[in-house]
């Protein structure tokens, strides 16, 4: 995802960040993303965090991309932590694209709470035989 990202904002800051298990992917490792974004020749800052409690300051990033991750974290209280510290780490005017199975509708309320405005829970149709689903939620300008 973070090479994907960094295609398409050239002269963006991609900051990509993991615990790095390889429970869900096999070669999950900084080395692997570092030499995945050679390939491609864009520039991926690759930091080892929680998302639970990510060391950047509030309002650091324009765009934040959580695909296929928050699922993992237990329990499910902490998964609304980390739904909390993306909506933290936002800027006015910032979107979140989070996409999870079995879907996303529990972040929902939560990013709701926080002050953002969402789009969706919707379903993606061709991702993970379709019970994946996806939200965007944009925070607002002060």
């Amino acid at each position: 995802m973070a090479v994907g990202v960094a295609l398409r904002v050239p002269n963006g800051r991609v900051i990509a960040t993991d615990v790095w298990s390889a429970t869900d992917l096999t070669g999950n490792t900084p080395d692997a993303l570092r030499a995945n974004a050679a390939l491609e020749r864009v520039r991926v800052e690759v930091v080892t965090a929680d998302a639970r409690k990510l060391d950047f300051a509030d309002t650091s990033f324009d765009v934040v991309v959580s695909v296929f991750c928050i699922h993992n974290i237990e329990p499910a209280a902490d998964r609304l932590a980390t739904c909390r510290e993306i909506a933290r780490v936002l800027r006015p005017g910032g979107t979140a694209l989070i996409a999870d199975f079995p879907g996303v509708a529990p972040y929902v309320g939560m990013f709701r709470a926080a002050g953002l405005a969402v789009a969706g829970p919707f379903r993606a149709e061709r991702i993970a035989l379709g019970i994946a689903g996806y939200l965007v939620a944009t925070k607002a300008v002060a």
